[in-house]
């Protein structure tokens, strides 16, 4: 009976301390399986860009392209000598055009900013496909091509130049409109006098004749 009881209480004992020494080691493993898990966020690199997002910003590129140089043909294309109300119309066409211009310049650099942004980005992630990277490259490479030629042939201060001999042309015309008006005013002044004369004379002479007139009729009777 006594070596029951005894047994009993080592079985008892021994399962205690297991699970004591079974709880400690699963508190520490879960403790330090959290601890990484909180002191070290997992990050996922976004290293894909979509064929269809660089295709689109290439198509934004080529229609502003296509769009300034059609405007920038207006602007510089030489016309004959107008009137003063044409020159007006032309001057105000040459401001809204330029103005026109440089809001297309400022869409075409954010679309090489976007980009570049994708290009750079993809450079530094080692982890990007080969063909991902092919595409991106192209996309960007045309678009900065694209970029450069419109910087080294839309000439804005061509545009300013010629902005300025249409004004001076307004000038000269206003001036010479206002000069033979002068002129027109001064020979009406200096006929008058002449056509004041000959209204004169006629009326002298038509009383001569009255009064030669009136000694005929006189000496008749």
């Amino acid at each position: 009976m006594r070596r029951t009881f005894h047994k009993t209480i080592l079985f008892s004992s021994l399962c205690c301390l297991s699970f004591y020494t079974g709880s400690q080691i699963v508190g520490e493993t879960k403790a330090s399986f959290s601890s990484q898990i909180s002191t070290k966020p997992i990050t996922v690199a976004a290293a894909f860009v979509f064929p269809a997002t660089i295709e689109k910003l290439n198509k934004q590129a080529e229609i502003l392209e296509k769009q300034m140089f059609g405007n920038y043909e207006l602007i510089v294309v030489s016309a004959p000598k107008q009137s003063l109300q044409k020159l007006h119309d032309r001057l105000t066409e040459m401001t809204e055009i330029e103005q026109r211009l440089h809001q297309q310049l400022n869409s075409l650099q954010l679309v090489y900013d976007e980009l570049s942004s994708y290009h750079n980005r993809l450079q530094d992630q080692k982890t990007t496909g080969n063909q991902t990277f092919s595409y991106v490259r192209e996309g960007f490479q045309n678009v900065e091509r694209i970029k450069k030629k419109v910087h080294e042939e839309i000439d804005f201060q061509k545009i300013s130049v010629m902005h300025s001999s249409v004004m001076l042309q307004i000038k000269e015309l206003e001036e010479k409109e206002k000069g033979s008006g002068d002129d027109l005013q001064g020979h009406g002044v200096a006929e008058n006098p002449v056509s004041n004369k000959e209204t004169e004379k006629n009326s002298n002479m038509d009383k001569q004749v009255k009064e030669i007139d009136k000694e005929n009729i006189a000496n008749s009777k």
